[in-house]
């Protein structure tokens, strides 16, 4: 008898995310990791050089049903949706590679040089 495995909603928002990811930024890794813990769930997008941090957190931001108001001390969900896997947090990382920050210095010493 075949059973058919199910995933979590954290691990199928991973899913989707990485896929949206891959095909707005073919030229782009991306690592896209979903964690549970007692406190909730969430899903890590980490990628090196690439787009911009704020055009992956847009396309991402959808799948995070909510915030954290540290105000209040409460998280709040603001972006319940039905019509897609959700997770309580998402997470992006930007780092650079050796070879964009020794661009990024020598650029910076050129325009600053004295």
């Amino acid at each position: 008898m075949e059973t058919l495995k199910t995933i979590s909603q954290h691990a199928h928002a991973a899913k989707l995310i990485k896929a949206e990811l891959k095909a707005a930024f073919p030229c782009t890794k991306f690592s896209v990791k979903s964690d549970s813990y007692s406190g909730g769930d969430s899903v890590r997008v980490d990628y090196e050089d690439g787009p911009l941090y704020k055009d992956v957190m847009n396309r991402a931001r959808k799948y995070q049903y909510g915030s954290f108001n540290g105000m209040e001390d409460i998280y709040e969900i603001t972006n319940d949706r039905t019509d897609m896997p959700q997770t309580k947090y998402v997470l992006v990382q930007r780092s650079k590679s050796e070879a964009v920050t020794e661009i990024l210095v020598n650029e910076i010493a050129t325009t600053y040089a004295g």
